[in-house]
């Protein structure tokens, strides 16, 4: 999916569903849906990604299996309360 289509689909959604989204991100090509989403989850080293991305997150290995996205958001919690 174009990163433009991405960005677009979060917003329809928002809009139509009248609902958050989180967008959960591997690269640089998912900065504009981190950014438009409610919740932007960057499981990547990009740059891109982790400056829009409400939260950032890469394992050990360079992969970040989404399984871990609950971790990531309760760490992020924390880490703003």
């Amino acid at each position: 999916m174009d990163p433009l289509d991405k960005a677009e689909f979060v917003r329809v959604v928002m809009e139509h569903e009248r609902c958050e989204v989180a967008f959960a991100g591997d690269g640089a090509n998912d900065a504009a849906a981190l950014r438009q989403a409610s919740v932007g989850l960057s499981m990547s080293s990009s740059r891109d990604s982790e400056l829009v991305a409400s939260f950032t997150c890469e394992s050990e290995g360079g992969e970040t299996p989404i399984g871990l996205a609950l971790e990531l958001v309760c760490e992020g919690r924390c880490a703003l309360a």
